[in-house]
């Protein structure tokens, strides 16, 4: 089986979409957070951001993009949370 056609049955086998399995670069993960480039490694750093990955054709870390975006969800599921909180303590 060749590694394009092994990787299309892991898509069609697992729950993760194609658009999600992409990778990104710094810069892009960058822009789309609009931080720096050294905003995201501190992050890293200090365990707050998802690890990069070694992509098979280059040694530069990747991001997966499916990653990012729960990263994003979970910083807004957060935020939720915390919001709820001060509006009851501010009723009591």
């Amino acid at each position: 089986m060749s590694k394009g056609a092994y990787a299309e049955e892991i898509m069609r086998s697992s729950s993760i979409s194609e658009a999600q399995f992409e990778l990104m670069k710094i810069g892009e993960v960058a822009a789309m957070l609009r931080v720096t480039r050294q905003a995201i490694w501190a992050m890293r750093k200090k365990g707050e951001f998802p690890e990069p990955i070694t992509a098979l054709s280059s040694k530069q870390p990747r991001w997966i993009k499916a990653e990012i975006l729960d990263w994003i969800k979970q910083r807004a599921r957060l935020r939720d949370e915390q919001v709820a909180k001060d509006r009851v303590a501010a009723m009591l």
